[in-house]
């Protein structure tokens, strides 16, 4: 018996009821970073990334919780709520300003969200709630990610939606023309 393994163990679960709690209670903050167009400069959308709003330990960046979320299966109820208050956000942001409709919304997407037969039906939803136009929603998935789920990003595109490979190159997946 090593009490550090113990510790580890009692203290991933404690994180993980934190992160249980969090959702449920939209501790969970969107943020958007803007994606430039590198010909122009411009502006042409915004990528929503995921904070936790710990009520102690202030932001928590993904790269301390999502791997965790990924383990205990709490990454599709994440990704749930960060796809809708992204598309929330999203659509309460172009009101203000409808010359931004043309701009796209990047939301990140893990392989189990891909993995679950209702992904796309969850997506569909979202977006019939918010009324932002599928084609405005980008999701991003991992190079690794697209080729497995192929069946449901097509399911995504068929809705008008687009589809962006993140971390291309990092991943065994063959590109051809």
């Amino acid at each position: 018996f090593d009490p550090r393994e113990d510790f580890g163990a009692t203290r991933r679960v404690q994180v993980q009821n934190e992160l249980r709690e969090a959702i449920q209670k939209r501790h969970l903050r969107v943020h958007f970073q803007p994606i430039v167009r590198l010909r122009d400069g411009e502006i042409v959308g915004g990528e929503g990334l995921v904070r936790w709003e710990h009520p102690r330990r202030g932001f928590i960046f993904p790269g301390e919780f999502i791997a965790l979320a990924e383990e205990s299966g709490l990454v599709r109820e994440l990704g749930e709520s960060v796809l809708r208050q992204a598309t929330e956000r999203w659509r309460d942001w172009i009101a203000m300003d409808p010359t931004r409709s043309s701009l796209t919304l990047a939301v990140n997407v893990s392989s189990r969200q891909l993995g679950d037969p209702g992904f796309v039906d969850v997506v569909s939803e979202v977006l019939a709630e918010t009324g932002i136009d599928p084609a405005m929603l980008q999701l991003e998935v991992e190079e690794s990610a697209a080729i497995r789920a192929a069946p449901h990003l097509a399911r995504h595109k068929k809705l008008g939606g687009s589809i962006a490979i993140d971390d291309l190159g990092k991943g065994h997946a063959p590109l051809e023309n």
